[in-house]
C-alpha cells in the first residue's frame, strides 16, 4: 500500500471492521483513563497511611488469607502475577520491616 493510500485510509474514519462504535471506544477510553486515577489515587493514599507501596500490600493481603499466613515464594509470586526475583525483593523489603519473615519450607528444604 502507498504512504498516500494509507493516509487516506486512517482519515477515512470507522469503517465497518472497527470493533467499537465511537460511543463504546468513549467509554472504554474513559474507563481505562479513569481506573489509572484510581489505581494512582489508591497507591498514593496507600504510601501516606501505612508506608506501603501496592505490591507490599499485595503480598500482605495475599498472607493474611493464607492458611497459617503463609505461602511459598513462587506461589505468592504466581498468585501476584510477579516475577520470582520481584517477590523476592518485595518480600525482603518486609522482612526489613519485621512484617515478614522468610523460612525454609519444611516440606522441601529448596523451597522459601
Amino acid at each position: 500500500m502507498t504512504e498516500a493510500a494509507n493516509s487516506e485510509e486512517h482519515q477515512a474514519g470507522p469503517s465497518e471492521t472497527d470493533w467499537l462504535s465511537e460511543d463504546e471506544a468513549e467509554s472504554w477510553r474513559t474507563f481505562i483513563d479513569g481506573s489509572a486515577r484510581l489505581q494512582e489515587t489508591l497507591a498514593r493514599d496507600l504510601e501516606a497511611e501505612a508506608l506501603l507501596d501496592m505490591s507490599e500490600y499485595g503480598v500482605l493481603v495475599s498472607l493474611s488469607e493464607a492458611p497459617h499466613w503463609t505461602m511459598r515464594m513462587s506461589d505468592l509470586a504466581a498468585a501476584l502475577s510477579h516475577s520470582r526475583s520481584r517477590m523476592t525483593h518485595t518480600c525482603r523489603r518486609l522482612e526489613r520491616r519485621g512484617l515478614v519473615f522468610r523460612d525454609t519450607c519444611t516440606g522441601d528444604g529448596r523451597g522459601v
